[in-house]
């Protein structure tokens, strides 16, 4: 196992960052997080090499806020990424990174993906359209979160996903228009937003679950919901029960 630390000096000095081939595993200490602006990293683009194996997911998506597109060696066995820059396992059906500031402000999953992971659209702060392929069946934990603060403040989930893990749309950003899902868990919190999916699905039950405000819309109207007035849609963190 070879490793490359992600030190201070690395992640201030570099806007085009190239693992060197022959690293397995990209990783952050936990030291250097003291200190550091995550919204003043340079790297905007990131190349992995073949042999990379493992990359510290908790690291990568905490310091990379001004990441535009990740390059992954095609012969790589483990990871891919396609012409948007966007990290997926090597058979595509986990998509693990989205830029976080990549321009566009639309973005199509595609049908390949089956599981959102954790953080995948953390620090998004361009999208205002993200639809989702035929087969997305799990969104992982904080896979959501991050971007609602920003430009995309209502989502539409279709009846495909069926798996939902613990806080998909938390952040960890205090904000007094934030609303704390979790009493108990004080650092959690979600942007006052909205999220639309058909009846009788996973992810009404999930929204009335965490008390996520969820309007019932027809999946093959999408744009309809991206085009209803946010004004209507949105509450403010005082109506919520």
């Amino acid at each position: 196992m070879k490793k490359f630390e992600l030190t201070r000096k690395i992640l201030h000095n570099n806007d085009v960052l190239v693992i060197p081939e022959g690293v397995t595993h990209v990783v952050a200490p936990i030291e250097i997080e003291d200190g550091i602006d995550m919204y003043d990293m340079d790297i905007s683009e990131i190349h992995l090499p073949a042999s990379c194996e493992v990359v510290d997911l908790d690291s990568f998506n905490d310091f990379f806020y001004a990441l535009k597109r990740i390059v992954v060696a095609p012969e790589s066995k483990y990871f891919s990424s396609d012409e948007d820059g966007v990290l997926f396992s090597a058979d595509r059906k986990r998509m693990i990174k989205y830029p976080a500031n990549r321009e566009s402000d639309t973005y199509w999953i595609p049908d390949e993906v089956e599981e959102i992971a954790t953080n995948c659209f953390c620090g998004t702060n361009a999208l205002k359209k993200l639809y989702f392929g035929k087969n997305v069946k799990r969104l992982s934990s904080c896979s959501l979160g991050n971007f609602m603060l920003f430009e995309l403040n209502r989502i539409f989930i279709p009846p495909t996903v069926t798996e939902l893990q613990h806080h998909v749309f938390d952040v960890v950003i205090p904000d007094h228009h934030l609303y704390t899902l979790n009493p108990d868990v004080s650092e959690y919190y979600y942007p006052v937003g909205v999220v639309g999916g058909a009846h009788g699905s996973a992810i009404e039950e999930y929204c009335k679950y965490w008390n996520i405000e969820f309007i019932e819309w027809d999946e093959n109207n999408v744009d309809g919901f991206y085009a209803k007035p946010l004004d209507e849609l949105r509450r403010t963190a005082e109506n919520w029960n």
